[in-house]
């Protein structure tokens, strides 16, 4: 459905001491090391695992979604910050929510299947369903395209086509999302002035330069906000939810977001 609501849930470096020298004073020959150039390191490549039936059957639901987090929030920069007590949460809604909210993001729950998610265009953590009918796992997406959707697993790469995702994914996904001038509020339902002033900041940064810097939702700034929402095929209702924000932080080329395509 193209038109979504909006409603879903210092160390300081050691210095060695330097000694001068004049330009015509040799160095002496006793004080010279010679080491051997060290040899370079090369990074890990992660591996690649093409068989997602194999690799979901044998997932569990807690450890899978520790992992999704942590490879969701490393792609967000963020070192994750996962306490126990949350990890043993049988509640997965809040596992995400609240583990996003203690790193300094927001989660996104869509269960609208990957049209949204490729609007977005933000890694996402897929729910998927065991093979052996067992308890969820998950996976972070880190990139797709036409022909196939590449997730992550800490340090393996899982590879497949979107008519087998299909298969074992029942279309729930959780998106960490930055609130990145942190405005809050459904503009203008229940939101402040100084919000509506950031949100005006931002349309004129993406280019609707008429835009008055006021803290007054007018008639300018709500057709610029629907003009946003009716090219991504948002509910086209002049309402900034998460989802028109997430998509105006996108339209910034300024700011720093981590996304899956082109």
């Amino acid at each position: 459905d193209e038109n979504l609501s909006e409603a879903q849930d210092a160390v300081e470096p050691e210095t060695d001491e330097i000694q001068e020298h004049s330009d015509t004073e040799p160095f002496p020959i006793e004080e010279l090391e010679i080491r051997e150039p060290e040899p370079a390191v090369s990074e890990a490549v992660p591996e690649t695992v093409h068989n997602l039936a194999d690799f979901l059957g044998n997932m569990d639901t807690r450890s899978s979604r520790n992992m999704a987090m942590r490879t969701a929030l490393e792609l967000w920069n963020t070192e994750a910050l996962i306490k126990e007590e949350l990890d043993n949460m049988d509640d997965s809604r809040a596992f995400f929510r609240l583990g996003t909210k203690q790193n300094s993001l927001l989660i996104y729950r869509s269960d609208s299947g990957f049209e949204l998610v490729k609007k977005l265009n933000l890694p996402a953590i897929f729910e998927f369903h065991s093979p052996a009918g067992l308890s969820p796992g998950y996976l972070t997406l880190v990139k797709t395209d036409d022909r196939k959707m590449t997730f992550r697993n800490g340090d393996e790469l899982i590879e497949a086509e979107p008519d087998e995702v299909e298969f074992y994914w029942p279309g729930v996904a959780y998106i960490p999302w930055k609130n990145f001038f942190s405005y809050s509020g459904a503009i203008p339902r229940n939101t402040s002035e100084d919000a509506v002033v950031t949100l005006k900041m931002i349309l004129r940064d993406i280019g609707f330069k008429e835009i008055e810097i006021s803290p007054d939702y007018d008639d300018p700034t709500r057709e610029a906000v629907e003009a946003i929402q009716e090219k991504h095929g948002l509910l086209v209702d002049g309402v900034v939810g998460p989802l028109t924000k997430i998509i105006l932080y996108n339209e910034m080329e300024s700011l720093d977001i981590p996304h899956i395509g082109q």
